[in-house]
């Protein structure tokens, strides 16, 4: 666990937990399995080699989650905002089966939201028939066609759905979904704006 304000936001968490679930430390000492000493450690911000495997066992005895104890996220952001420049911009390739498929621009995210990925997704592939479907994701998905026409394929093996996306045309995605996306037969490329979140 790293050092200084992130240490003491967790003895914070972890001496009001253990204190709202009436235990004592030597209790709690006893059901973790460590000295007294190392909860009382713990308590005054000396947490700094606690093992994820030990907080999870935390959590557990306190009959709470990892992220109840957990400190919060530093805040990234300038009085409610944050910027991201052209420069900053990851970008990363997608490739399926072997196949260059999609290249995403990861745009701007945020502690404050990390559930949020927002990306620009170029879209390789301009043939239906290679398609190819991710297993879905865990989160909600909204798309947006930038440039040029998609296919788009979705559901289960056997049940295979299709739709032509034009320019302009916005959709929204369930998690754990199969999809993919194609630029129409023959015209090279397309580009989606994605924000799963």
């Amino acid at each position: 666990m790293a050092q200084g304000s992130t240490a003491l936001q967790f003895a914070d968490k972890l001496r009001e937990r253990r204190q709202q679930v009436k235990m004592d430390r030597a209790t709690l000492a006893g059901a973790v399995g460590v000295p007294v000493e190392v909860i009382e450690s713990w308590e005054t911000g000396g947490a700094t080699d606690l093992t994820l495997l030990e907080l999870g066992h935390l959590a557990d005895v306190l009959d709470t989650s990892i992220g109840e104890l957990a400190p919060a996220a530093a805040d990234d952001l300038d009085h409610g905002v944050r910027i991201q420049e052209p420069g900053q911009q990851q970008v990363i390739q997608g490739v399926r089966d072997g196949m260059d498929y999609y290249t995403y621009h990861c745009l701007v995210r945020s502690r404050t939201v990390p559930s949020m990925v927002p990306l620009v997704v170029d879209v390789l592939v301009d043939d239906p028939d290679k398609a190819r479907l991710n297993g879905g994701h865990a989160g909600h998905e909204f798309l947006y066609v930038l440039e040029g026409e998609i296919d788009i394929k979705w559901g289960e093996p056997g049940d295979i759905r299709t739709a032509v996306l034009q320019t302009g045309t916005s959709l929204y995605i369930q998690p754990y979904v199969s999809h993919s996306f194609t630029a129409k037969q023959g015209t090279g490329s397309a580009k989606l704006l994605a924000i799963n979140f």
